[in-house]
This record gives C-alpha cells, sequence and structure tokens, in this order.
C-alpha cells in the first residue's frame, strides 16, 4: 500500500472516531497514534528519499526513537 493512502485512511479513521468518542477512548488514542505513525514514516521516507541529511544526522534521529526520550 502507497504511503500517502495509509496516511489517507488514518485521518479519516481519526475523522469517524472523533464525532463519537472521548478523547481517552482506546479506541481513538489507538487511532491517533496510528495517524501520528504514518504521517512520521512518510516525512521520514520523503527526506531521506530527498538525500538531505547528513549520515550523523540520520543516526541521532535513529537514537532518539529508539530510546523514547523526549527533547
Amino acid at each position: 500500500m502507497h504511503r500517502s493512502t495509509d496516511v489517507f485512511r488514518h485521518r479519516a479513521r481519526v475523522a469517524a472516531l472523533s464525532r463519537s468518542r472521548a478523547e481517552s477512548d482506546p479506541e481513538f488514542v489507538q487511532a491517533r497514534s496510528a495517524l501520528a505513525a504514518a504521517l512520521l514514516e512518510r516525512d521520514i521516507n520523503e527526506t531521506l528519499a530527498a538525500g538531505l541529511l547528513t549520515l550523523d544526522q540520520r543516526n541521532h534521529l535513529a537514537s532518539l526513537l529508539a530510546s523514547g526520550r523526549t527533547w
């Protein structure tokens, strides 16, 4: 499946659930998380394809994701 299709699918699910679910509803929370992951994956793939990051920058970003740290 194309990455943009994933984003559209997740965005539509979040929109649909937002009409009838509380912010804390587990299914709604999971849908928002899936949308965030799809958006991040799309952006990472586009950035890598454009060749805009150095190896050090890619390693730094990978370590942030692997550690789960926030800044």
